[in-house]
């Protein structure tokens, strides 16, 4: 018996829940949502909001033209607010929603751009007991001894069409979006390093999801592990011989941050990059002494705003709590 759910669909639409209301199709639709799950997070999402907007009708016919979707991938219709929602930095199976964009355009960089917050210790401990729990989500690691043999840093990778790189302000992100750059782009990162450091031992990790299969032409004592080894960036960290992780603005930084990693940002991301208020250190500083520069950041403040700035599945089911989220960001537009 062939049952429509678990077939490969031929034609997902975009969704109407109200006629002032407009929920874009999610990106890879066409995935099936059982094999990939940020597919699934993805469907998860925009299938709660249309559900609870279409029960609650009360609650939101009143309101202008919205529209919800993931990513900023795709143009909002004309005269609609555009609301844009994406994968949560921790956790992942959490969510990012702002009007003003993801990432690098969310509201919670403008927060971050002020400094560090003072929390109370009340909510010190609330937010240490929730990265305890999130830490424990990550499952077992399968940490290679053969490469934590000796001292090195790890290097998480990122996607040359990745919208992130785009924005990252890098000379590099001249790159970005370009077919088979792949490795050069590899290469240049390998000698901006050596530059930075010469002799360091650095591990370059290939992003997941990327398909080339051919090895990039590193600097010496630069080491690349193709994505076929399914090893995580994390299963690298955790090794007491990883004296850190850099990334150019990948969410990478922030699990490392999660199990205490000494990490560097190349690029603009939720803060701008490396230094600044929060990560007050040089990339030279870093790469000599990682551990000074891990007590020089304000790291407790940083991961707090950012468990502060984001939303649950759970959450969006309330129409209460939706009605307000809307109305909160059409006061940002």
């Amino acid at each position: 018996m062939n049952f429509r759910f678990f077939r490969k669909p031929k034609d997902e639409r975009d969704d109407f829940p109200l006629p002032n209301i407009f929920i874009s199709r999610p990106l890879k639709a066409q995935t099936r949502v059982l094999k990939n799950e940020n597919v699934w997070r993805r469907h998860s999402l925009l299938v709660t909001f249309s559900h609870t907007i279409r029960k609650n009708r009360s609650y939101f016919s009143h309101l202008p033209k919205i529209a919800i979707q993931f990513s900023e991938k795709r143009t909002p219709p004309p005269n609609h607010f555009p609301i844009y929602c994406e994968h949560g930095w921790l956790p992942r199976d959490h969510y990012q929603i702002s009007s003003k964009g993801v990432n690098q355009r969310h509201h919670v960089t403008l927060e971050l751009a002020e400094g560090p917050k003072e929390y109370s210790e009340i909510q010190q401990s609330e937010d240490q007991a929730r990265l305890t729990i999130l830490r424990a989500l990550f499952g077992e690691f399968k940490t290679p001894t053969r490469l934590c043999e000796k001292p090195f840093f790890v290097f998480s990778l990122q996607m040359t069409n990745d919208l992130n790189l785009h924005r990252s302000g890098l000379e590099v992100a001249s790159m970005a979006g370009r077919k088979g750059i792949e490795n050069e782009f590899k290469e240049s990162i390998s000698r901006m390093m050596a530059t930075a450091a010469p002799g360091v031992r650095m591990i370059f990790l290939q992003h997941p999801s990327e398909s080339i299969t051919r090895a990039p032409l590193l600097c010496p004592g630069h080491e690349y592990i193709p994505n076929s080894l399914k090893i995580r960036t994390l299963d690298l960290a955790i090794s007491p011989a990883c004296q850190g992780v850099i990334t150019i603005n990948s969410n990478a930084m922030n699990e490392a941050l999660l199990f205490s990693k000494p990490v560097f940002q190349l690029g603009d991301f939720l803060t701008r990059a490396f230094p600044n208020l929060h990560f007050p250190y040089t990339l030279e500083q870093f790469l000599r002494n990682p551990t000074e520069c891990s007590m020089l950041a304000r790291t407790d403040s940083y991961l707090g705003t950012l468990l502060r700035s984001q939303r649950t599945l759970q959450e969006m089911t309330d129409p209460t709590v939706v009605r307000e989220l809307i109305e909160t960001e059409l006061s940002r537009c």
